[in-house]
């Protein structure tokens, strides 16, 4: 997948970076279904006062100081990633300054909505403002400015599907310019590390409703700057921006209820083939297909509808080929769902999971790759991460996780125990042999698939039967604490099926389910 960057170039600027991302996880068929997110940001500069070095205020700027906006016609540079359809950016937003002693203010303002269809990913790019401010004294004295920062920003999210989660982060960084110093006088969140000085600022929304907004700010944060006189015409000059950028992500893709199978009675089992090349986000290799595991089956999870009732998954236990490289471990892998945003560690590839057809009387049929926009999934062994890079503990596992989910064998509520897999879409490709049986040696033809959804993957999650219910909040628990109240009478165990039909680009035939597994929950991956 090629990624394309155009940015200009923010050698001494104050970016003010506003990152919005949409999840809107799937709850309905409807091919119109679209989602919308906007973000609006704005950004103050002023002048607060300016004092003596014994800390007096001037009330007004001293003979031989002077302060000058220069602020060119404002650039728009635009970042897009070519992945999956086509979708829309729209841009806006203003910036003024107005040059009137300790009244001096300069507003920077960030305007700006992406959409995005079913499976469509974008990026944007904003540049509102590229200018200087420049602080120029030639006074026999030094002199304090104390400037203010003052920032607020706003989201709205809308989506027709009845879940929605949106982040909007907020970073502001300033090179405070040499031989300038600044001080914070008061600003939550700020930081200043070698002269550069930051504020990040996060405002998370999730909901049930159709339109799910909030607003934050505004925030106020004020930095004192001190300007010494180095001489005549002395100039601190100094560039800054206001940058924006926005994602949106609406992927097309059920939730899955995972069931441990076996082969019917009577069915040949399945010979090992391989190689088959898979290639992902993480890297591309070589793999050993050996038998079938689990069958995923679309869920309806508390109530908000199936995609796509036909595709089904069927995971094949997978090895890495002979001579392919090793898989490193990797770290710090944001996931962020309806139930969660957590930081995962990938350990090794584990399986894939494989488009299928099921029927419970009549032999399935491997769905039609033009149908459907269910992709591959290579799946990797995960486990929460414990610690950050620089040492700081993360949080567990939440306690009370409970879902309700309905599937084509059964409605049970769930305790979601723990996170047992990563599953990245994954391009298929090859000319493997039977590695086994009396056909071992012989080609096993396969359909090569690509990526449909970029953006899409699953997280798998340790699924058991509740004994007791506990109220949450979408997906999580509502109270912290709380034990709930006993499931009376229990919920009954899976009943077991057989001779189910299955189909998919591997093999088809019959299988009986011996119980659930896990539930695999559409999830956006950073």
């Amino acid at each position: 997948m090629t990624r394309i960057v155009h940015m200009h170039s923010l050698d001494r600027r104050l970016p003010l970076l506003v990152l919005l991302l949409l999840l809107a996880l799937p709850a309905t068929s409807d091919a119109g279904v679209s989602a919308l997110a906007s973000a609006s940001s704005s950004a103050s500069f002023r002048i607060v006062d300016i004092r003596n070095d014994a800390g007096q205020s001037l009330g007004a700027f001293p003979a031989g100081f002077s302060l000058t906006v220069q602020d060119p016609p404002p650039s728009v540079t635009q970042l897009i990633l070519e992945e999956a359809e086509p979708g829309n950016v729209t841009f806006g937003g203003t910036s003024t300054a107005t040059n009137d002693g300790l009244d001096s203010v300069i507003d920077l303002a960030v305007d700006l909505a992406c959409e995005a269809d079913p499976g469509g990913l974008r990026y944007a790019l904003e540049d509102a403002f590229n200018g200087a401010i420049v602080f120029a004294n030639t006074s026999p004295a030094a002199v304090t400015v104390i400037v203010e920062f003052v920032t607020s920003f706003s989201l709205l999210v809308n989506t027709d599907r009845p879940s929605a989660f949106a982040e909007i982060v907020l970073n502001i960084d300033w090179p405070v310019p040499s031989p300038a110093t600044a001080t914070i006088v008061d600003c939550p969140g700020g930081s200043l590390v070698d002269d550069l000085f930051r504020v990040d600022r996060t405002v998370s929304v999730s909901g049930a409703a159709d339109t799910v907004a909030e607003s934050s700010g505004p925030d106020t944060c004020q930095i004192a700057v001190r300007i010494p006189v180095l001489g005549p015409n002395f100039s601190t000059g100094g560039l800054f921006g206001n940058l924006a950028s926005c994602r949106v992500m609406s992927p097309d893709l059920d939730h899955f209820v995972t069931y441990k199978t076996k082969p019917t009675k009577g069915q040949p089992r399945p010979a090992k083939f391989g190689p088959v090349t898979l290639t992902d986000q993480f890297r591309f290799a070589d793999y050993d297909v050996k038998k079938p595991l689990t069958l995923g089956v679309p869920g309806n999870k508390n109530g908000e509808g199936i995609v796509d009732p036909l595709v089904h998954l069927t995971e094949y236990q997978i090895k890495a080929a002979k001579g392919a490289p090793k898989f490193s471990a990797r770290t710090g892998i944001r996931i962020v769902n309806q139930c969660n945003d957590l930081l995962l560690e990938a350990k090794r590839p584990i399986s894939l999971l494989v488009p299928t057809g099921k029927d419970l009387s009549v032999p399935a049929i491997v769905p039609d790759p033009g149908s459907h926009t269910v992709d591959h999934f290579l799946c990797y062994k995960a486990k929460l991460q414990r610690k950050r890079f620089d040492g700081t503990k993360l949080p567990k596992f939440p306690k009370g996780m409970q879902v309700e989910v309905a599937d084509q064998f059964q409605t049970r509520r769930y305790d979601l125990k723990g996170i047992t897999k990563l599953c990245n879409p994954t391009e298929k490709a090859g000319t493997p042999f039977v590695l086994s049986g009396p056909d071992k040696g012989t080609p096993k033809p396969i359909t090569p698939a690509a990526i449909d959804q970029p953006g899409s993957h699953l997280v798998c999650y340790k699924a058991r039967l509740a004994k007791k219910e506990i109220a949450q909040d979408g997906c999580g628990i509502l109270t912290v604490g709380d034990k709930g109240v006993k499931i009376d009478p229990k919920q009954p165990k899976h009943e077991k099926r057989t001779g189910v039909f299955i189909a998919n680009q591997f093999d088809s035939g019959r299988i009986d389910t011996k119980t659930e597994f896990e539930l695999c929950i559409p999830s956006a991956k950073f």
